[in-house]
């Protein structure tokens, strides 16, 4: 995964990102009247790698709508982490993605982690939603069965209604946060979600 993917991804979804001694936590997703400001703090200790991790979740954020109050129960904070954590999972770690890999012989958790050039704790993290959670048998060719639905990470799972959403929350949880990409993961001008590398600075305040 390329850190200027995520940031491709932060501008489509309305997100901004900036450099900030947050002091308590590695980084910080602020929502305003429908805009997005991710906050990371470039003085905590981590490499590259934990950086794109942790900046693809804070993105997972703001593509879903899954922000709350610091006051919120913990059960709902529970419940947006981990649709931000799925959201970076599906988008970066992708069941087709990860069989291209193991199909270049990277099949270890630690060559994963070197293949895609992420933290091998989140590649354990994606194995386990994508075995664990969804049923995916990557011992299976592709043609052996369909591919697990909604794999696109801003579509609604087949398994999930807004009647999931925590209350105050409907019809915010899987919205398309401005990114305006269907279910193919296009977006509406047609060209592939994935937008071109460009490096884009830490926005400082």
């Amino acid at each position: 995964m390329q850190l200027c993917q995520v940031y491709a991804d932060a501008r489509r979804a309305g997100a901004r990102i900036y450099a900030y001694n947050i002091g308590f936590t590695d980084a910080a997703t602020i929502e305003w009247n429908g805009a997005y400001g991710i906050f990371v703090d470039v003085s905590r200790p981590r490499d590259w790698r934990q950086l794109s991790w942790q900046l693809a979740h804070e993105v997972g954020h703001c593509a879903t709508g899954c922000t709350h109050k610091l006051s919120s129960p913990y059960d709902l904070i529970a419940r947006h982490e981990y649709k931000a954590d799925r959201w970076a999972i599906t988008r970066y770690l992708g069941v087709e993605a990860l069989r291209r890999a193991m199909a270049a012989g990277c099949t270890e958790p630690w060559q994963l982690a070197e293949y895609f050039d992420l933290p091998q704790s989140a590649v354990e993290q994606a194995l386990h939603y994508w075995v664990d959670c969804r049923g995916v048998d990557f011992n299976a060719l592709p043609e052996d069965g369909p591919a697990p639905a909604a794999a696109h990470p801003w579509a609604v799972w087949p398994d999930e209604s807004l009647d999931d959403a925590p209350d105050d929350d409907a019809g915010s949880l899987w919205a398309d946060a401005g990114g305006g990409w269907d279910a193919a993961g296009q977006d509406a001008g047609g060209s592939q979600a994935a937008a071109p590398c460009e490096e884009l600075p830490f926005r400082g305040r």
